[in-house]
């Protein structure tokens, strides 16, 4: 008797964090285009790829690879990545900005909706690095006595 109690007690356990898992779930993909892994979710510490009619969950991350676009509906609203974009399924998730993201996965960065779509932010961050890679080739020297001048 013990023994059918237990197993109950941790049946009814399993139910509820699958229930609450379930709980969670704010969407769906409604399309997507491309091979297999040119559209994915990181959910947690895992990665996954997704294609039509998977489910997505708060907190989820989906990212498009170079070869894929992906339709994302939640609650009201459907998003459009396109190709090498990112966004997070957050309570803004129908006003925030789409990321961009490069060849390699990394996410670039957030970038300004402009109808519905994000604008990449790429040559923005390239310019900076670019600006900051030839201030420390120059270590910092002006050319002249090496103190800061006063304009």
């Amino acid at each position: 008797m013990a023994k059918l109690i237990r197993m109950s007690v941790a049946g009814l356990a399993v139910s509820a964090l699958a229930l609450s898992a379930f709980a969670d779930q704010v969407g769906a993909v409604t399309a997507t285009t491309g091979e297999a892994d040119q559209v994915i979710v990181v959910r947690g510490n895992e990665t996954f790829s997704l294609s039509k009619d998977d489910v997505i969950f708060e907190g989820d991350q989906v990212i498009t690879r170079s070869g894929g676009t992906a339709e994302i509906s939640v609650a009201d609203c459907t998003r459009q990545l396109g190709s090498l974009e990112s966004i997070i399924v957050d309570d803004e998730f129908c006003t925030k900005a789409i990321a961009s993201v490069d060849p390699s996965g990394t996410i670039l960065a957030d970038a300004a909706i402009e109808g519905g779509r994000g604008v990449g932010a790429a040559m923005p961050l390239a310019a900076v690095f670019g600006l900051g890679t030839a201030a420390a080739a120059s270590g910092g020297r002006s050319g002249g006595n090496g103190r800061p001048s006063s304009n």
